[in-house]
């Protein structure tokens, strides 16, 4: 949400090009060793936290990581910090014999009554792009599960921004199918009551679902691929590597609700001129031409509503802009125009089943293939 070009973004930038991108998004992990080890400020339990850090950092399933990347008191820089540096501070932070640098070190990463601490754990690659972030934070996350297991007592715990974010995505991963399934069936039922029918509901949930299949895999080769990277717009850039995780979440309703709109606008003119002519075909045919103008005019003005966000200066309301433009023109010249004409077509009467419409349709064809045959 940073906006492009402002001196944060700049920052921020200069940073992850300097110090690498695993100082932006750093991990924190909490040791807590058991009560009856006297706290974190003994021998014995320097000495464990010391081996914890090292056995994570060698950890074979652990991606691009050594001990370089763990900052704590008693580990930092590659290097394990001696206790007969510790020794001093342990017993009296004030004493003279306790080096400033130490006292400094310990008063920042271990709390007030020694009982825990914790540190950093800055990758050299950037923990959230890419497929070996989540992958890391699995693989931590079982590393750290199988110590506890073996060292009764010990409490370890994993933190910081890309843990949140990470969790965060993979709720939102888990909860999107079961969203797509409520919508779905909630539109379902209202085209069911709106219409009287069971097969103009499908064909449009056939058109919400082509709909929604165009504008998602658009935006994947866009923001993820970069097929526009060439145009040098920063409004349909691949800068981000992807799309950000909650938009979809968030986009997926408005989109619904958007091919609802016109569908439904179109369909409800359709059925009042089949009511009239008492011919399906005939009532596509003039529903489209009454109402056709009507949605393309409310689709372009909605693009150019929705369109001014791909020009502002944070990338995640440009991808909301792209989606929601891409959704109301897909929609509007090719869904109501094209694909639901065709199919509703193809249908016939069949399309009002089985509601009022369709017997009143089919006694109509009966009555005149009646008359025809008389003559």
């Amino acid at each position: 949400m940073i906006p492009r070009g402002s001196t944060l973004h700049d920052t921020y930038v200069k940073v992850g090009d300097n110090f690498g991108p695993g100082k932006l998004w750093p991990y924190m992990v909490l040791i807590i060793p058991p009560a009856s080890m006297g706290g974190v400020l003994t021998e014995t339990a320097w000495h464990a936290c010391q081996n914890i850090v090292t056995e994570l950092a060698e950890h074979s399933n652990l991606y691009n990581t050594s001990l370089r990347d763990f900052s704590f008191a008693f580990a930092g820089n590659g290097m394990l910090t001696p206790w007969e540096l510790v020794a001093p501070c342990a017993k009296d932070l004030a004493s003279p014999d306790c080096s400033p640098l130490m006292r400094n070190t310990i008063q920042q990463l271990v709390n007030p009554e020694g009982t825990g601490t914790f540190g950093y754990v800055m990758l050299e690659f950037d923990a959230l792009a890419g497929a070996h972030g989540p992958q890391w934070l699995g693989e931590m996350l079982m590393a750290m599960f199988g110590m506890e297991a073996r060292m009764p007592g010990w409490q370890l715990s994993l933190s910081g921004p890309p843990t949140i974010i990470l969790s965060q995505t993979l709720s939102e991963i888990n909860i999107f199918p079961k969203i797509i399934v409520i919508i779905l069936s909630v539109a379902f039922i209202v085209l069911v009551v709106a219409f009287k029918s069971l097969v103009v509901p499908v064909k449009c949930l056939f058109s919400i679902i082509l709909t929604e299949g165009f504008v998602f895999g658009l935006a994947v080769l866009v923001f993820e691929h970069g097929i526009l990277d060439w145009m040098h717009f920063a409004g349909l850039s691949s800068e981000l590597g992807g799309i950000q995780f909650y938009l979809p979440l968030a986009v997926f309703s408005i989109i619904v609700g958007l091919c609802l709109d016109y569908d439904i606008f179109l369909l409800t003119r359709t059925q009042e001129l089949c009511e009239e002519y008492l011919d399906t075909k005939i009532g596509i045919s003039k529903g489209l031409i009454s109402q056709g103008s009507i949605i393309s005019t409310a689709g372009i003005i909605m693009s150019f509503a929705f369109g001014g966000l791909l020009f502002s200066n944070i990338p995640i309301v440009n991808q909301l802009s792209f989606f929601l433009v891409t959704g109301a023109l897909y929609d509007t010249f090719v869904s109501c125009c094209f694909i639901t004409p065709a199919m509703m077509s193809l249908l016939g009467d069949v399309a009002w089943w089985p509601g009022p419409l369709f017997r009143k349709l089919r006694a109509n064809r009966t009555n005149c293939q009646g008359l025809l045959s008389g003559l």
